[in-house]
C-alpha cells in the first residue's frame, strides 16, 4: 500500500493472510474491518518523504505481527478507529502512535506492545487511548515505552522492562486488577481498588487514587520520590 486510499465498506472485513507492507502515505478507511490473521507479517513504515499513515474510522484487529516504524511520520488512528492487538506489536524506531482528526482513537492490547528497536521513546500521543485487556503484555525493550494518552485498563497487566511509564492521562485500573513487572507512576492520575502490584512501584509526580474501603497491595519495592 503506497498512496491513495482503501475504501473498506461498513460491516465488510477484509483479512490478509501473509505480508503486508504499507509504506507511504495513504488512507484506510471507510467504516469496515482490516483483519490480519496469525501468521501474517505486517510492516509499516511512515517515512518523512512519505507521510502519514492514516486509519480513519476503521477497525484493525491484529493477530499477526505488525512492525512499525516512525521515521519522520507517524502511524494516525482517526476519526474513531479502534485497534485491536491480538498478536504482536512492535515499535522498531522510537516515535509515536497518533491523530489528528475526530479526537482519535482506541488502542486495545490483549497480546504483546513492544520497543524492539531505537534508544529513546515510543508510545501514544494526542488522543490515541491505550487500553490494555486482561493479560496483555507492555515491553519496554530497548527503550522506554510512554503510556501518556490514559486509558482504562483490566484483569492482568503484564510489565516487562524497567521503562514503561504512565506519565501523563488519565489510566483507570478494574477493580481487582494485577500489575506484573515495574509500575512506574510519574505524571499521570492513576485510578485503582483492589489492586495488586508485584513487583515494584516507582511513584515520581501525578496522582495515584486508592478507591473508598478498597486497599492497594505492594509485593515486592516501592519508591516514592517527590516530583
Amino acid at each position: 500500500l503506497s498512496g491513495g486510499t482503501l475504501n473498506l465498506a461498513r460491516n465488510s472485513a477484509l483479512e490478509v493472510a501473509g505480508t503486508m507492507n504499507w509504506d507511504s502515505a495513504a488512507s484506510i478507511s471507510g467504516g469496515g474491518e482490516l483483519n490480519l490473521l496469525a501468521g501474517t507479517i505486517a510492516t509499516l513504515r511512515a517515512r518523512t518523504n512519505g507521510g502519514h499513515l492514516t486509519l480513519s474510522g476503521v477497525t484493525v484487529n491484529n493477530m499477526g505481527t505488525v512492525n512499525y516504524a516512525s521515521e519522520g511520520r507517524q502511524l494516525l488512528i482517526n476519526d474513531g478507529t479502534t485497534f485491536n492487538n491480538s498478536g504482536r506489536f512492535n515499535f522498531t524506531t522510537d516515535g509515536d502512535v497518533t491523530e489528528n482528526s475526530g479526537f482519535g482513537g482506541n488502542f486495545n492490547n490483549s497480546g504483546t506492545l513492544a520497543k524492539t528497536g531505537g534508544s529513546g521513546s515510543s508510545g501514544f500521543a494526542s488522543f490515541v487511548r491505550f487500553n490494555n485487556l486482561d493479560g496483555g503484555t507492555v515491553d519496554s525493550g530497548t527503550g522506554s515505552l510512554l503510556l501518556q494518552t490514559g486509558g482504562n485498563h483490566a484483569g492482568v497487566f503484564n510489565i516487562v522492562g524497567s521503562n514503561v511509564r504512565f506519565n501523563a492521562g488519565t489510566h483507570t485500573f478494574a477493580t481487582g486488577a494485577t500489575l506484573n513487572g515495574i509500575a512506574n507512576f510519574g505524571g499521570a492520575t492513576v485510578n485503582l481498588s483492589g489492586a495488586r502490584i508485584q513487583g515494584a512501584l516507582n511513584l515520581s509526580g501525578g496522582t495515584l487514587n486508592l478507591a473508598r474501603n478498597s486497599a492497594l497491595e505492594v509485593a515486592g519495592t516501592m519508591n516514592w520520590d517527590s516530583a
